[in-house]
């Protein structure tokens, strides 16, 4: 898709689910095994005024599947 012509829709974007463990999860009691972002939109003013205008970002349909870290119980026994 192009910006020039409206919105940018993605869809059912898979999240990196090795990269969220190594980088946010690796000391959680949880991690990622499933995720997917079943919509994202983004929405770019023209260019002339993108220094003053906002830009529009919405998800919607975000699955994430959290499951026990076995390598976090096993700091406890």
């Amino acid at each position: 898709d192009d910006f020039r012509n409206g919105p940018l829709n993605l869809q059912n974007i898979e999240i990196n689910t090795d990269k969220i463990n190594k980088t946010h999860l690796v000391s959680s009691p949880y991690i990622m095994h499933y995720g997917i972002i079943s919509n994202l939109k983004i929405t770019l003013p023209p260019l002339s005024e993108l220094s003053t205008q906002s830009i529009e970002i919405s998800v919607s349909g975000v699955q994430i599947l959290l499951k026990p870290n076995k390598k976090f119980s096993e700091n406890f026994k």
